[in-house]
């Protein structure tokens, strides 16, 4: 407590820094080289230092939040290790699954079935080995009321446990036989006993000496097992490698960001470069959550030499579970179709982050990022959304010319069911025009299209020039129509002059087709199939009788007065106009 008072703190609290009074048994905590560290700087941030299994997720990195609570998560890990006589899962691994939305790999001891334990016990436990630094207890003494030591254990007592034990023929599940007050006890002793080392740290003065404290045999945490088996130690971990050494490591891997393990203890990501560790024979662990894992036994390290190691990691492979609705949905990544139809589970993916599409038939595919857990099965749940479908049906002039509908798949006749929205239409017909227009569908639609003939080849005859007449024959009178045609960048110009006063004024917004007779002749004096932008005046006599096509297109101006072309309009489209009657 008077260490954290004081502003410091341990920060490598593990079973190989704890030793034991040979006179009363009394646990002491030593090893402050980390503390050493953090007071030499005098700054915000701190070197990372950490041990695999006993260290929270803020000491692994440079600027962590760390304080009290940090030291209060290895205590619960030592708790823990005395425990199940396993060290707890590595921070950075929680850490990770939570972030990724997945369960926490570390069992919760309160709810597990561990007789011979007070729940508050385990609950306290559980409490200080929280992932999130601000959910752990902020204080020792806010710890340690966690306990309720007067609390009873929950289950059997030890002797009751012990003649079970030794009544099955089977292996049991493990269980520990070693005090869970008194052990918690002693942890939480060892840390008020920093005081002590503390002032011999950092004060001078008369100090005990070190050999009055010797380092304990190894802690020996026995496990049931069947009858005439032994049953098998588990020792503390090895010393730190960092800080005291002069050997050189440089590690870089492709992909970067994989983590680089020296024995147990997690030194960095790569790209690393570490200039001080132990010289000896170590293991290097490579370590990336989306490739395999990668094993280097018996690393030479040298003082004042350089061991460089570059590797290409293999990428691991997961699998994927894919729930749809509607069920039948593909799935293609990359334009590769995965699969054809739904449910389905994609083995063998790329583990990491990737893009899928997904459709059905009458339906909107979909873009979807997705996770793939290496050596694990994700799952991918999605309803697609319905794409609204409508009916058209085509009134074509001739009523033989062939209707296709080329953005879509469908095969068009009277009444084809097509998706709402702006639907492209072509209607060919040889000797006609052909003609293509963009129809808006919305539920039944019906839509009409005249085609035009095109121009046709003609012949003229004279009569032989030896050709004698017995009979005067009276010239048959024709008229002079004169068509000029103009075009600029944003306009087409056609002016129409069929002799006479009255005008005529068209500004076509869209394609209709026009026909014209006035009253000179029963004859046409102007037929064509105009486009968005033409602009037509015509000269002629009324009265007229007009022919539009589709009226909604045009605006008509007689004699400069505008004509409401919507009364005209019949129940096909068309519009049959007369006017100067």
């Amino acid at each position: 407590r008077q260490v954290h008072a004081a502003g410091f703190l341990h920060r490598d609290i593990k079973p190989s820094n704890i030793y034991v009074r040979r006179a009363d048994e009394t646990p002491v905590l030593l090893d402050f080289g980390a503390a050493r560290q953090a007071l030499g700087r005098k700054s915000k941030s701190m070197t990372a230092v950490a041990s695999v299994g006993y260290s929270p997720p803020e000491q692994y990195e440079s600027d962590g939040n760390q304080g009290p609570w940090t030291d209060i998560y290895a205590l619960s890990a030592l708790c823990y290790r005395a425990i199940t006589g396993q060290a707890p899962i590595e921070a950075p691994r929680r850490q990770s699954r939570l972030a990724r939305g997945q369960p926490d790999p570390l069992p919760r001891l309160a709810e597990t079935v561990l007789e011979n334990y007070s729940k508050s016990f385990l609950k306290a436990v559980d409490l200080g080995l929280w992932v999130i630094e601000t959910e752990r207890p902020q204080t020792l003494d806010e710890w340690v009321s966690c306990f309720n030591f007067d609390s009873e254990p929950v289950g059997k007592n030890k002797a009751e446990i012990e003649n079970v034990i030794q009544s099955q023929d089977k292996p049991a599940r493990l269980t520990v036989t070693i005090r869970d007050k008194a052990w918690a006890i002693g942890a939480v002793m060892a840390v008020v006993t920093i005081v002590a080392l503390a002032v011999w740290a950092f004060i001078p003065g008369d100090v005990p000496a070190v050999d009055e404290v010797v380092k304990p045999q190894p802690e020996v945490i026995e496990t049931v097992t069947p009858e005439g088996d032994s049953p098998a130690p588990i020792k503390p971990e090895e010393p730190s490698l960092l800080g005291g050494g002069s050997s050189i490591l440089v590690v870089t891997t492709e992909p970067t960001g994989a983590e680089v393990l020296v024995g147990d203890t997690l030194i960095g990501e790569t790209p690393l470069e570490r200039t001080d560790i132990l010289a000896g024979t170590h293991d290097v662990t490579l370590r990336h959550p989306d490739y395999k894992t990668l094993h280097l036994a018996n690393q030479m390290f040298a003082n004042g030499r350089v061991l460089r190691i570059e590797k290409m990691l293999i990428r691991g492979t997961g699998a994927l579970t894919v729930l749809t609705e509607p069920r039948n949905t593909w799935i293609e990544r990359n334009g590769e179709r995965l699969s054809s139809g739904t449910p389905v589970t994609l083995e063998g993916l790329p583990a990491g982050s990737m893009e899928l599409l997904i459709g059905a038939e009458e339906h909107h595919p979909i873009q979807v990022q997705v996770d793939i857990p290496m050596d694990g099965v994700g799952q991918l749940e999605r309803t697609l959304e319905r794409i609204p479908y409508g009916t058209l049906t085509m009134d074509v002039v001739p009523s033989d010319a062939t209707v296709t509908l080329p953005n879509i798949a469908s095969v068009y006749s009277p009444g084809v069911r097509v998706p709402v929205g702006q639907l492209q239409v072509v209607v060919r017909r040889p000797g006609y025009r052909e003609v293509t227009r963009t129809i808006a569908v919305v539920g039944d639609t019906r839509a009409r299209i005249e085609l035009v003939r095109n121009p046709q080849p003609f012949i003229v005859e004279t009569p032989p020039e030896d050709l004698e007449l017995t009979e005067e024959l009276e010239p048959v009178p024709t008229r002079d129509v004169r068509i000029e045609r103009t075009e600029s960048d944003d306009f087409k110009y056609i002016n129409v002059d069929a002799g006479g006063i009255d005008k005529l004024e068209f500004i076509f917004t869209g394609e209709c087709w026009v026909e014209i007779q006035d009253g000179a002749g029963s004859e046409k004096v102007y037929f064509d199939l105009q486009r968005d932008g033409d602009i037509l005046t015509l000269y002629g006599v009324s009265p007229f009788m007009i022919l539009l096509g589709h009226p909604y297109a045009v605006t008509l101006k007689f004699n400069q007065e505008e004509v409401d072309l919507m009364k005209y309009e019949a129940r096909d489209g068309t519009a049959r106009v007369n006017l100067g009657e």
